[in-house]
């Protein structure tokens, strides 16, 4: 019997320890797992959550480039450092015409169809390569150097494209009105810049423009100031009680600069010139010139008469004056009874246009007006 009873205990032992297995079913103690190991992939699904450590670790080597992006680091020293000469960006001008010019390098070698182009690179400090006027013969410009200048056949309206591509400018300065019609034919050689300059303001900023795109703009400021200094110097002395007037022609068809042509304009501003600017249609050689009569000056009468005769290369007139001396109302002038009747240079006066030739005008004009004042 207690064989029985311990056989009987025994089953009953090891019936508990094989339902212990069962009680704890080890597919559901590993799906648990599982269940965490799917949950991580949903939870941890790291697109997001991985991105943000990309965006600590993968940044550094993808945002390298662009936070560091030394292109525009490296730029601003190449701006500072590396001289405008070699910036094409900052070589540019643009004309009377809005047409804009745009250089690779600072243009230094620049051909004159115009006076006042001699007249700005004088006042620059440098020469022109190539000139088709008598303006940069006056030794007050360029002295003896000017002899060695090449000359620009052909005449001022057509000057020649030959003579312009044998001196090999890196710019071409034309006139308004006169040299547009070259730009096409220009283009092969070197760009044309357009000037028009109706009052010394204008023939102040090309004279800037110019310096600033050949690297001179102190030079060009320098001269400004120098040419303001001595109209601001002339208007405050001058008494400004005398009349005058500009004239100019190559026979007795003469015309006058009025208060709106850029010699007028000017002398306007340091005496007397009671010659009104005529409609926009009644312009003459220049803006603000005008035809004129010998009665029209008699009825103003003018203290003083500045005469230019318009000569050309194979055409030398005689004097203006001596012209219209045939016309008895000539006699009758109070300047011509006063011999205050003064011949002058026309490209000077007319075509020059620059600040040093209007400076210059100034100084033969004002002593001859007030020699009491300015007189030597």
């Amino acid at each position: 019997m207690k064989y029985v009873i311990v056989v009987l205990v025994l089953m009953l032992l090891v019936g508990c320890t094989e339902t212990t297995p069962t009680a704890t079913p080890q597919p559901e103690a590993t799906q648990a797992p599982a269940a965490t190991a799917t949950a991580t992939p949903t939870a941890t699904s790291q697109p997001e959550a991985t991105q943000a450590p990309a965006a600590t670790s993968a940044p550094p080597t993808a945002a390298t480039p662009t936070a560091t992006a030394q292109p525009e680091a490296t730029q601003a020293p190449a701006a500072t450092s590396a001289p405008p000469t070699a910036t094409p960006s900052t070589v540019s001008l643009t004309d009377s015409t809005g047409e804009r010019l745009t250089f690779t390098t600072r243009p230094v070698r620049v051909a004159c169809l115009t006076e006042i182009c001699p007249d700005i690179m004088a006042e620059l400090g440098l020469e022109p390569v190539a000139v088709n006027d008598p303006l940069s013969s006056d030794p007050r410009f360029f002295g003896s150097r000017a002899d060695e200048f090449r000359l620009i056949g052909g005449s001022f309206f057509e000057p020649s494209l030959e003579d312009i591509a044998a001196a090999e400018p890196d710019l071409v300065i034309g006139l308004g009105g006169v040299h547009d019609g070259l730009r096409d034919a220009l283009r092969p050689i070197a760009p044309l810049y357009i000037v028009n300059p109706l009052t010394y303001e204008d023939s102040i900023r090309y004279l800037k423009e110019i310096g600033a795109a050949m690297g001179r703009s102190a030079e060009a400021e320098e001269a400004a100031q120098r040419f303001l200094s001595k109209l601001e110097d002339y208007k405050a002395r001058s008494p400004k009680d005398r009349t005058a007037l500009v004239m100019y022609g190559s026979d007795v068809n003469f015309g006058i600069d009025t208060e709106g042509a850029l010699t007028g304009g000017l002398l306007a501003e340091v005496t007397g010139y009671p010659w009104p600017k005529p409609p926009p249609d009644q312009g003459g050689h220049a803006s603000g010139g005008m035809q004129f009569s010998l009665e029209g000056v008699l009825s103003i009468d003018p203290d003083v008469i500045f005469i230019q005769t318009i000569a050309f290369p194979g055409f030398q007139p005689p004097p203006l004056a001596e012209q219209l001396a045939a016309n008895p109302l000539w006699g009758e002038l109070r300047a011509v009874q006063n011999g205050e009747i003064h011949e002058v240079s026309f490209s000077l006066w007319s075509t020059g246009r620059g600040t040093r030739s209007l400076g210059l005008v100034l100084d033969e004009a004002m002593p001859l007006l007030y020699p009491d004042v300015f007189g030597n």
